[in-house]
């Protein structure tokens, strides 16, 4: 998915081996239709090299299959008999000197491209197509600068605001910043730092480095990008939703231009000294890039996709602009303003950068990790640059002895024989999820990037045509018994690929039907199993299984599950046609394995103490795998989690066979015989792990710990419970509360019961102070934040999701107004704010600025004590309340 829940969710699945598909947000629907795979299929890396005029030869030995990687550990072909389940070794599917994440920034210093990326703290330096090196960041970076004069690359980094100075690949100085750096520009002796978190532009010596002035600009919150026209003495602001004309020499404003929803797409014609925008028409509900002339007057406006990111221009007067809505780049000849080209890239597509001496455009896709590269003469993708490897899914060939990886950095499926690579085969961008048509000898490759099926010949392991199916595409099944084929909620004829119609799940609230974010098919009971929505809108929102027969596309059933969370795996035993199905609830953090018979009844559960991202079952020893890989826990110890780490159940008891400890992350899970095949989601190492028959374990302990935060289901379905507190007596606790908890704990002790770890843990949260309550942000963990929104008037609490990010504007609904005193909340509370009506309504408009505070929390049994809040110390209680 892009995925619906941070960060990422993967989803395996058994059937004659495992697949696994990312959910992804309801998209548009598109007509279908074949087209030659040369349409629509890039070659892959390595990027071929090209000198102008030249013919294109690629650098690689063969398009078609790669070398295959050595193996870190040699695979016996007779391996020895096992008497449990044992690790048997673990190779890479490509070298790689370690793994960019999110990249958001380019610079090109001569010959040598860097990339920052933000989620791995490091800039990646690529030299003739491929990465070379990766330099260690102590921050995550969020802008880059070329110097030439100088020959050095400028990094800004966030978190702590600094500037890295990179020469010869190594960090030569690191300069503290003031204020977080949003971007980066250079105009003779001086250096323009744009801001982050205000409306300054510092000023630096631009060889030193030593700080000069500063400018405050008139209006505006983040200073997105900055643009240089030297020629006619200009420097341009990007701040959300207007342009901001400076002089150049003096930095004095000349003017304030309204271009609405800009975000970072803003770009300098050099030929005419047009500035171009990237906007959005309320009046029209469109898209469009807009063009202004040296006064501000509005000279052009060309239609464009939603959520332009970055735009640049090149000599001959084309603009390259990003979306990442559409997940391309689009052409436009500025002159005429017409389109020449969208060219699709992979997901997110953020910066760009231009190198017109080598005809290369550089495209930075945060969400794929990796970079596309487009022949800037024949305006078309060529290629990828993998910055790190995405494994999104595995499936078993039982009949070749083979199995396949989808990897969506390297727009490739590899295939794996007898415990080594033996072939890469090129797909679509961004390749998420596979299904197999053994009758036919075809394998199905959903490419989410570009919402199009490719399909492979197995025997050739070539392309043999694409699909186009939706914008985006997160999943594919198919029921050769009942000549079906899934692709999200549309059906097609397996035989003739003509499309049969549609499905859609129906949600827990009146008229919600949700699109298929995942599917998976047990053909022999007619029945398939898909991922959506549940139709809630809020804090209440979840993905969720539903059952459907293949007889009545109408009608689905959602599948009851005790923990009440987002379902994250799923998998159906083959013989016993019941489906396990793992899920992590988003506010309590706990996870849980729910198993249901083959009409979707509940026939039991079991609390799991970590997060999974991957499940198979070999039906020949009656072992579940669960694969976990990052489990966020919101106090240390309180989940007792253990991650890198396989877990075996007994499907017949659900008892506990092993534990293997699995480097990586363990992610996506397949099984070709008796070897299980894992994949890391860190470094996309495959981990082949030998399966044995063992005793069958007695049954984990029938009481379960009741879940807290239940979820709504539909009527009829079980509904988790909290057991009330007691409302007298006393506690005998294993040890004692020390101040500053304990005087606030004896008020309340009954209701919070005994506290769960020894020591308090301590973090960062962002504080704001509204007319009818306050609202905290927990910063604790960046990739799953939570806001809590307190109302003051009847002492509850609600818990959202902070779903906001840079890309998005500040303010998420701007016709909205607060009171006369009040401060209307942005960013991550503004969007929760504005988001739900219940918060927005009890809370009101806001009464102060936000401000960062440090609390220390100490964990018990019903609730938390937090303790550094503006308020003093605060009781929240499990069940929705606080002191």
């Amino acid at each position: 998915m892009k995925f619906s829940f941070a960060g990422a969710l993967l989803f395996l699945f058994f059937c004659s081996g495992c697949a696994g598909a990312p959910t992804a947000s309801p998209s548009p629907r598109a007509a279908s239709t074949l087209v030659p795979p040369e349409a629509t299929v890039a070659p892959n890396s390595p990027v071929p090299t090209v000198t102008a005029g030249a013919q294109i030869e690629s650098a690689s030995p063969s398009a078609q299959t790669s070398t295959p990687p050595a193996l870190a550990t040699k695979i016996s072909e007779t391996p020895a008999p096992l008497n449990a389940p044992a690790i048997l070794a673990r190779f890479n599917l490509l070298a790689l000197p370690g793994q960019g994440r999110k990249p958001v920034a380019l610079a090109q210093l001569g010959n040598t491209l860097y990339v920052a990326n933000r989620n791995s703290n490091n800039i990646a330096i690529v030299r003739q197509g491929q990465v070379t090196d990766f330099l260690a960041l102590s921050n995550p970076p969020v802008a880059l600068l070329a110097d030439a004069k100088n020959n050095r690359i400028l990094a800004a980094t966030t978190i702590t605001p600094t500037l890295v100075v990179v020469e010869n690949k190594t960090v030569v100085r690191t300069l503290p910043l003031s204020d977080s750096a949003q971007s980066l520009a250079l105009s003779g002796d001086r250096l323009f730092i744009g801001s982050g978190s205000s409306a300054v532009i510092q000023v630096r010596d631009a060889t030193t480095l030593e700080p000069k002035s500063t400018y405050q600009l008139s209006q505006g919150f983040d200073v997105k990008k900055l643009v240089v026209d030297s020629a006619r003495h200009r420097l341009y602001a990007n701040v959300y939703g207007r342009i901001i004309v400076l002089e150049l020499d003096s930095l004095r404003q000349l003017d304030s231009i309204a271009a609405p929803y800009l975000y970072g797409a803003l770009a300098l014609n050099s030929i005419d000294g047009s500035i171009w925008a990237g906007t959005f028409d309320e009046k029209t509900q469109r898209s469009f890039l807009v063009a202004f002339d040296s006064a501000g007057k509005e000279i052009q406006r060309v239609p464009a996709a939603s959520d332009l990111s970055d735009a640049v221009f090149d000599s001959q007067g084309r603009l390259f602009v990003a979306s990442t809505f559409a997940n391309q780049v689009a052409v436009v000849e500025a002159a005429s303003g017409r389109v020449l080209a969208n060219i699709p890239v992979d997901r997110y597509p953020s910066a760009l950068q231009l190198d017109e001496e080598n005809r290369r455009l550089y495209v930075a896709n945060q969400n794929s990790d990796n970079l596309s590269v487009v022949d800037n003469g024949a305006v078309t993708a060529i290629g990828v640059i993998p910055l790190a490897m995405n494994v999104h899914t595995l499936l078993a060939d039982e009949a070749r002895a083979r199995v396949y990886v989808a990897s969506g950095s390297t727009d490739s499926v590899y295939v794996i024989e007898k415990g080594k690579v033996v072939a890469e085969v090129p797909v679509g961008h961004d390749p998420v999820d596979l299904a197999q048509d053994i009758q036919t000898n075809r394998l199905f490759v959903a490419n989410y990037a570009d919402g199009a099926l490719s399909i492979v010949d197995e025997n050739s392991l070539k392309v043999e045509a694409t699909l186009s199916v939706t914008r985006t595409l997160p999943s594919v099944a198919v029921d050769a018994k009942n000549n079906h084929l899934f692709a999200d909620s549309t059906i097609f004829t397996l035989d003739k690929l003509q499309r049969e119609g549609d499905y859609l799940a129906r949600g827990f609230t009146i008229g919600a039907l949700l699109p298929a974010e995942f599917v998976r098919v047990n053909p022999e009971r007619g029945k398939f199993y898909v991922f959506a929505s549940n139709g809630v809108p809020g804090s209440n929102g979840r993905i969720v299984p539903y059952t459907f027969s293949e007889t009545n596309f109408a009608e689905s059933k959602p599948l009851p599950m005790k923990n009440g969370g987002n379902i994250t795996a799923l998998a159906i035993d083959p013989t016993s046609a019941r489906v396990y199905g793992a899920n992590t609830h988003p506010l309590s953090y706990r996870s849980g394995l729910d198993v249901w018979d083959a009409d979707g009844n509940a026939i039991a559960d079991l609390p799991l103490t970590s997060r999974t991202s991957g499940i198979a079952i070999n039906p020949r020893t009656n072992h579940l795998f669960l694969a976990h890989a990052f489990t966020y826990e919101p106090v240390a110890g309180s989940l007792k989690k253990r991650d890198n780490a396989l877990q075996i159940l007994d499907t017949r008891s659900l008892g506990e066979v092993a534990w293997l400890d699995v480097p990586g992350a363990p992610g996506p899970v397949t099984l070709l015989g008796d070897t299980i095949y894992v994949a890391g989601l860190e470094d996309g190492a495959i981990t082949l792990i030998g399966d044995a028959s063992t005793v069958q374990p007695p049954a984990p302990p029938a009481t379960r710990m009741p879940y807290p935060f239940p979820s709504p289901v539909p009527t009829g379905a079980p509904v988790a419970t909290i057991t009330p507190a007691p409302v007298a007596g006393s506690l005998a606790c294993a040890w004692g509360v020390p101040e500053p908890f304990r005087s606030k704990w004896e008020q309340s002790l009954l209701r919070l019961g005994c506290p769960t770890v020894i020591e308090p843990q301590s973090g960062q949260f962002a504080f704001q102070k509204y007319a009818g309550g306050a609202m905290f942000d927990d910063l604790r963990n960046p990739v799953a934040k939570t806001i809590y929104s307190f109302f003051s008037s009847d002492f509850a609490y609600r818990v959202s999701s902070d779903a906001w990010n840079e890309n998005m504007p500040s303010d998420s609904c701007p016709d909205l107004r607060v009171n006369a005193g009040e401060i209307k909340p942005i960013r991550g509370f503004g969007k929760v704010w504005c988001g739900e009506s219940t918060v927005q309504g009890r809370l009101g408009g806001a009464t102060g600025d936000e401000q960062l505070v440090t609390l220390s929390i100490q964990r018990f049994e019903r609730g938390a004590i937090w303790v550094g809040s503006p308020f003093g110390p605060i009781a929240v209680f499990d069940d929705g309340t606080w002191r």
